[in-house]
């Protein structure tokens, strides 16, 4: 959880600068997760000060076009449905809730059906021309995103 925050916090922070976001009909405010993470973390014993001096990730994917963005977003986006089967396993085995130190494997609990749908009508929409640019962001997502956590 520590390394999905690492990775997560600074480029929501990036993106929540970036215009272009507002103009994708996604409403991001539900679909930043670094406050999960940082839920999940206390609930796990770690206290905010700790949480601030987590180390980020230096290497992050670039998202300078809409398409970048997507192809991040279709990287965290769809973890969301592996989150569901995650949370399930971790539940058999630890003393964890949705609600209780699984908050962002669980991210959208009963509504991640139709948060994946819109997502993937905005996708959709708006990445007909440019759909290399959102594989190759995702891809180089994925990518840093593993090299991060193997770190």
């Amino acid at each position: 959880l520590a390394k999905f925050y690492g990775f997560i916090k600074p480029v929501e922070e990036q993106l929540m600068e970036d215009e272009a976001l507002n103009h994708m009909g996604l409403d991001m405010g539900i679909r930043m997760k670094s406050k999960l993470l940082e839920d999940d973390l206390i609930h796990l014993g770690m206290t905010p000060d700790e949480i601030t001096l987590l180390p980020p990730c230096s290497r992050l994917p670039e998202l300078r076009t809409r398409a970048q963005i997507l192809g991040y977003l279709y990287v965290l986006e769809g973890s969301t449905l592996g989150g569901q089967v995650i949370t399930k396993q971790l539940m058999k085995f630890l003393p964890l809730g949705p609600e209780s130190g699984s908050r962002y494997f669980y991210a959208y609990g009963q509504e991640t059906k139709l948060r994946w749908t819109e997502f993937r009508e905005v996708l959709l929409s708006n990445a007909t021309e440019d759909s290399d640019v959102v594989i190759n962001s995702a891809i180089e997502t994925f990518r840093l995103l593993d090299a991060w956590i193997r770190e």
